[in-house]
């Protein structure tokens, strides 16, 4: 029988499709045979379809040659807009950026819970609420899937911290995995049908999620009736009977470590039933069929080149949502919006020039391209005539930054040349590939030149033209060995010659930044060569260094793929650049500080150790307010930081990594005429990390972590515990005011007969009482009965939705439906009403505009005359 045509596939009955595969070729399926595709059947006519990285962009197929993206604000970001309509949208552009790419599956969107804000990933999750994550992520998964391309929903479940997450016991009570870390992925589930999901790393309640028959079939298959494709993270499988006996689908990435003739041994012991490798079988086919009936095009031609989506429709798009992401936190004096009859402006601050767009890990991507804060307030501010200022008073780099838009090819292009080697460089021996590289950030794991040996030599040859004369540091970070000259002079060795620290940097995996310096001019273009290797050093000297690192207690872990970092920027006196910002502040008409974090601090692989703001930030704040009141404080992070000057700031602006068009959001919000500030808060920032309830159970002892703050996470531990935030969930200000009024809430029955009966329909009016036009949040949470049987919050968020943009004395009456969940908590017995319950009783409806008390602006009243009992959607 011929091979079925991509069409044919596309509508055939996939048991057909099933029993016309050997089970060498079902086997085949369940792991990807390389990073980022599925395995084809050529005999059969089943495609391969491409997956790739999300969720705040589409890198494409290639870590070490990504095609430059569309990067998104990041998730926390899209969270502060408490808007599905504007989250669908960036969906929406990631389906464009995720076609152009070949791509018919994006890893995105995150939906795992800040429990604790120092989470080394918080900023790829929406908030520390499951009910905004779990809307923002169904709108997120609406966006993609309604324009051809699949969501893969992660990562499922209990990923909430980078310590130990390979292996670490996350112990989450049955209570709060329910309603708290389940909840995001239930509502995504009951509302947008994800394609897919993903397996978090970890181990949750004593077995790996990859390994859970629990959370893979009882409750994600049977329970929430998902019909789509399981797969793992990167690495994520652990076995090979427990995880496709449990229904883990796919293995990624391959070629397969663990399927393959495994699986062929475990048929023949009887440990695995041809049963389980059908049903994992025809997932893998599923989501690949799925893929040709949403954009047969993309499937057909998924191995061509791969292009930019660079569309002015979806920057324009990107700049407009990221300015919604951006929260007013404080304007006491009302310095916002900054008036352009102003004379002098300064900018001042370790972000305002770095192109801080996103955090770190596979969430990085290469931009398209980056607007610095300082290059959108300064176009903004000379159209008006302002003169703009600039002084750095202090550096808040972890590692110097990339190089990446200043350094040039010998051509003039952008980026740097990479000359590839089998032998090395000094033999003389011919070059296995010259390719242009974009960043000065490679990783070579999932691709590389053709030829190429896996111990290799590169040369990297690139050209700088520094804006100013004075020390210029150079420092490279890596896995493996390699030098940097400047002008053929060595500046830099890092394990070539010389003995090497482990470091943080990719992954863990590499060394610590080896610094050196040169002294530059102004205006002359100087040559950068890395001469670079992923060949161990010579095995006498390796027993030696490892004796050594034996006996000081740690050791280097295996080196597992070629990578390197190269950074630079002038050196700066900073208690000299705080003298200047500290001058410049107080002779200036108005005074923008931005600080924050950046994909150093905020990364994949590392928790960060604090919430305190990286160097000497918070002094250079403090002196600058002491000189200049006023000063705007715009702080970029993607979760919380402490701001220990909060009570002398009287302007403060919180603005994520608000993506490639960051610094003309942060700028269309500042002046005015721009955009009006809607955002609100996605997770609190605390005072002190001290007060965050997760953190006394925070990182793995002994191979565990116990959520011993049960469901009291975030807002709900901040009130039960009576410790106030420096801001809370919800809050936000505007340039305009509003007035909420005539709130209603009615039961659809008050004595239900079952939970399909049960639900809440919410209407109020807002008006817009100021005089700018804007945007506004309505937040309804429901209070428990006093009567109630169990404890429960104080009060929980259980709709959301904001406004049009309305003029000033125009108004709107929102409406929200509540489902049954609003009134639920999970019961955990071991009776037959072990499940949801809604109790009887009366239930307070809150119209508030954060989650603070004092933020309630209109309450009624609803009572339930009967309980309340169920499982599933």
């Amino acid at each position: 029988m011929a091979p079925l045509t991509l069409e044919e596939f596309a509508q055939a009955d996939l048991h057909d499709v099933l029993a016309r595969l050997t089970v060498k070729e079902r086997i085949s399926l369940l792991a990807g045979p390389d990073w980022w595709t599925t395995t084809p059947i050529p005999r059969i006519g089943v495609p391969s379809i491409k997956v790739s990285d999300g969720p705040n962009g589409v890198r494409g197929s290639s870590h070490f040659r990504p095609t430059p993206a569309q990067t998104l604000p990041c998730a926390t970001a899209l969270g502060a807009t408490f808007d599905v309509e504007a989250v669908e949208k960036m969906g929406k552009v990631l389906a464009h950026e995720a076609k152009a790419k070949g791509s018919s599956l994006l890893l995105a969107p995150t939906v795992n819970i800040q429990r604790n804000p120092l989470n080394g990933r918080a900023f790829e999750s929406f908030s520390e609420d499951p009910l905004l994550s779990g809307y923002l992520a169904a709108a997120y998964i609406d966006g993609l899937q309604k324009n051809g391309v699949g969501a893969t929903i992660k990562h499922y479940v209990g990923n909430d911290q980078e310590h130990e997450r390979l292996s670490v016991d996350v112990l989450i009570p049955e209570r709060a995995l329910r309603e708290i870390y389940l909840k995001p992925f239930e509502i995504a589930q009951r509302v947008a049908k994800p394609w897919s999901f993903m397996t978090s790393y970890s181990r949750v309640n004593s077995a790996h999620v990859s390994e859970s028959k629990e959370l893979l079939q009882d409750i994600l298959r049977d329970e929430w009736k998902f019909d789509g494709l399981v797969m793992s993270d990167w690495h994520g499988t652990y076995s090979t009977d427990g995880a496709i006996n449990a229904g883990l689908d796919l293995e990624m990435p391959g070629p397969t470590r663990w399927r393959g003739e495994l699986v062929t041994h475990l048929l023949a012991a009887g440990k695995i039933e041809v049963e389980a490798i059908n049903a994992r079988a025809y997932a893998v086919l599923q989501a690949v069929q799925r893929s040709c009936q949403a954009d047969l095009e993309n499937v057909r031609t998924n191995r061509r080149p791969e292009v930019p989506n660079d569309s002015q429709t979806d920057r324009d798009t990107c700049r407009a949502v990221s300015s919604d992401t951006i929260v007013l936190l404080k304007n006491e004096r009302n310095v916002l919006p900054l008036k352009k009859s102003i004379k002098k402006l300064a900018v001042i601050g370790p972000n305002a020039k770095t192109r801080t767009v996103s955090g770190g890990g596979s969430a990085y991507l290469t931009a398209s391209y980056v607007v610095t804060p300082y290059e959108g307030i300064k176009e903004v501010a000379e159209k008006s005539g302002i003169e703009v200022q600039y002084e750095p008073g202090c550096y808040a780099h972890r590692y110097l930054p990339m190089l990446d838009g200043l350094i040039r090819t010998k051509a003039g292009g952008s980026g740097w040349t990479a000359t590839f080697y089998n032998e090395a460089i000094e033999s003389n021996s011919p070059s296995i590939a010259v390719v242009d590289l974009l960043g000065t950030r490679i990783r070579i794991n999932d691709q590389k030149p053709e030829g190429l040996a896996d111990l290799f030599f590169l040369e990297l040859e690139g050209y700088i033209t520094p804006d100013e004369s004075g020390p210029y540091d150079f420092g490279i970070s890596l896995v493996g060995r390699a030098q940097v000259f400047v002008d053929e002079k060595l500046v830099v060795d890092n394990g070539w010659t010389t003995k090497q620290t482990p470091g943080p940097s990719f992954y863990g995996l590499g060394t610590v930044e080896e610094v050196g310096t040169v002294a530059v001019q102004a205006g002359k273009t100087y040559k950068i060569v890395v001469r670079y290797t992923n060949h161990p050093r010579e095995v006498a000297e390796e027993r030696e260094d490892e004796q050594d690192e034996e006996e000081g207690g740690q050791k280097q872990p295996s080196l597992m793929m070629a990578a390197l970092r190269l950074g630079g920027a002038p050196r700066i006196q900073e208690d000299e650049s705080i003298e200047h910002a500290v001058k410049l502040a107080g002779g200036s008409d108005a005074v923008v500080v931005v600080i924050g974090t950046n994909m150093d601090w905020e990364a994949e692989a590392a928790d960060r150790a604090s919430l305190a703001l990286p160097g000497r930030t918070d002094e250079l704040v403090s002196r600058v307010l002491a000189a200049n009141p006023n000063a705007i404080i715009v702080n970029q992070s993607g979760s919380a930081v402490a701001f220990p000057w909060i009570d002398a700031a009287a302007t403060v602006v919180q603005a994520w990594f608000g993506g490639n068009c960051a610094g003309q959001a942060i700028a269309d919000v500042l002046f005015e005429g721009g955009v009006n500030p809607s955002g609100r808060m996605p997770l609190s920032f605390p005072y002190r990390i001290e007060d965050c309830t997760a953190h006394l159970n925070w990182g793995s002892e002994s191979g565990k972590v116990l959520y011993g703050e049960g469901i009291f996470v975030g807002y709900r531990g901040y009130e039960e515990t009576a410790r106030s935030p420096m801001f809370a969930f919800g809050e936000g200000l505007s340039y305009t005011s509003f007035e909420w009024f005539q709130l209603s809430a009615t039961l659809a029955t008050a004595r239900p007969s079952s939970a399909t009966e049960l639900s809440i329909s919410i209407s109020l009016r807002v008006r817009n009482t100021g005089n700018i036009a804007g945007r506004d949040v309505v937040q309804i949470y429901v209070l428990p009965p006093s009567t109630s049987t169990y404890r429960r919050p104080a009060r929980e968020l259980k709709g959301f939705v904001k406004t049009r943009l309305l003029a000033p004395g125009q108004e709107e009456t929102v409406k929200l439906e509540l489902p049954k969940e609003a009134l639920a908590y999970w019961r955990d017995s071991k009776d037959s009403k072990n499940g949801w319950v809604a109790e009887k009783g009366e239930y307070t409806v809150a119209a508030q505009r954060s989650s603070r008390e004092v933020d309630v602006v209109e309450t009624v009243r609803v009572r339930l005359n009967s309980t309340v009992y169920w499982r599933g959607l």
